[in-house]
């Protein structure tokens, strides 16, 4: 290439570099969401299955507490939505 055109190869050791690099950790950051994410979807699938099945919900059913699991559950699922929108927009 540096015979071809020293002017392009200069201009791609320039660019090419910190592109790379910057690709690099870009890519460990939406890693990082992408498992915190699973994390969340783990956590709030672990409060769906202990709070609504079996005998749990039918103390929560007694104790009229549905509105409390509800609003517990989705704050669940608003920590999932946010972690997926901050993945989405690469933020």
């Amino acid at each position: 290439m540096m015979f071809i055109s020293p002017a392009i190869t200069g201009l791609m050791a320039l660019i090419v570099p910190p592109a790379a690099i910057s690709a690099v950790f870009f890519g460990k950051y939406i890693r990082s969401l992408t498992h915190k994410t699973q994390d969340a979807v783990g956590q709030m699938t672990n409060v769906a299955n202990e709070r609504l099945l079996g005998p749990a919900f039918r103390t929560i059913q007694a104790f009229n507490g549905q509105r409390r699991e509800v609003k517990r559950l989705d704050k669940e699922i608003q920590k999932i939505a946010e972690l997926q929108t901050r993945e989405a927009k690469g933020m």
